[in-house]
């Protein structure tokens, strides 16, 4: 058989390639067979998933009042520590109401002690002597009125005259009860009715201090934990309402992983089943762990399929992982999990 000068290359490539393959198979095919047997027989995975690294601490902080933001203290990024101000909204008018509260507490504790106390000798000596001069008053005013009513028979005085006289006996005789009623109560002292009317007083304002000075506290956010910023929806200046999203806060360095399942697959995977975790951002690396938890529920959850219009609904289980390390991972990271037979 007669071959051209095309056909005799290609008999000198395919030489050369049976040439390679003979050096290089045996020496790879043995290394292949040293690490099968150095690592054992390596395990089978039952299935696949798709799951995400999660914080196991994450807080969504609202606020709750309505008024403008003072000053934002914190941005997306930032690391904060548990009781650190992250916000401040505009306080002057809560200021003002706090201290008016106080005041209110102070005049009720004061009126209390006055009725606790009961009343001074000076006192009652001061209520004495008012009530014997309107004694006196009234004493003058009766006999006026019965002179005058002598001389208003015999017309000597007009009914004018008569009249005014027992206006002024009228005027002096309500004085005199008034004064004596004022030193009968001084002389027994305050009425148990009295004091516990002014202790409910004391305890009123009081409550109303409390909740102004807890509406306050509102007025400066503070970070419930240590944690890292990952959403800021607050801008100084604007306005928010009450149960406005302002922040969300999780702590970076306690993660986990939550995968989810199709309900086909439930009962498949229990606590305690090894996983290999794979990170498309870390291709040549794998994070072993294993199951902690299966939610004994199956949620709806929706679905989009290749029609960017369509969807559909699944049924999923979840189910938490712990890695026995996250070097490299952080939160909301997508990962696909491998579950073993």
């Amino acid at each position: 058989m007669k071959f051209g000068r095309p056909g005799i290359f290609i008999l000198v490539l395919l030489g050369m390639l049976a040439l390679v393959l003979a050096v290089v198979s045996p020496a790879f095919f043995k290394g292949f067979a040293a690490l099968s047997s150095d690592q054992g027989q390596a395990p089978e995975w039952t299935l696949a998933s798709k799951g995400v690294i999660e914080s196991k601490q994450e807080v969504a902080i609202s606020s709750q009042i309505t008024g403008m933001i003072k000053e934002v203290l914190v941005d997306e990024g930032d690391r904060v520590k548990a009781g650190q101000t992250i916000l401040l909204f505009a306080d002057a008018k809560m200021l003002s109401r706090v201290e008016v509260a106080e005041a209110v507490v102070q005049q009720a504790l004061a009126n209390l002690a006055l009725l606790e106390r009961g009343y001074l000798d000076e006192e009652i000596e001061s209520a004495q002597r008012v009530f014997e001069r309107n004694r006196a008053i009234f004493d003058d005013a009766r006999d006026e009125m019965t002179h005058m009513e002598q001389l208003f028979k015999t017309g000597a005085v007009t009914k004018t005259d008569r009249d005014r006289a027992k206006r002024d006996h009228e005027v002096s005789l309500a004085d005199m009860r008034e004064a004596a009623a004022k030193l009968k109560k001084q002389q027994k002292g305050p009425r148990k009715e009295e004091i516990a009317s002014a202790r409910a007083d004391v305890d009123l304002a009081r409550a109303e201090l409390h909740f102004a000075q807890a509406t306050l506290l509102d007025y400066a956010i503070l970070s419930p934990i240590d944690g890292l910023i990952i959403e800021r929806s607050a801008e100084a200046g604007e306005t928010v309402d009450v149960r406005t999203s302002l922040f969300t806060i999780i702590d970076p360095d306690n993660l986990r992983v939550w995968a989810e399942i199709e309900e086909t697959d439930a009962g498949r995977i229990s606590p305690g089943r090894a996983v290999l975790v794979e990170v498309d951002a870390f291709p040549d690396k794998q994070y072993p762990g294993k199951v902690t938890q299966v939610l004994e529920a199956v949620q709806r959850k929706r679905q989009k399929s290749f029609d960017p219009v369509a969807t559909f609904d699944i049924n999923t289980q979840k189910v938490l992982i712990e890695l026995d390390g996250y070097s490299g991972l952080v939160h909301g990271l997508t990962v696909t999990v491998l579950f073993t037979k």
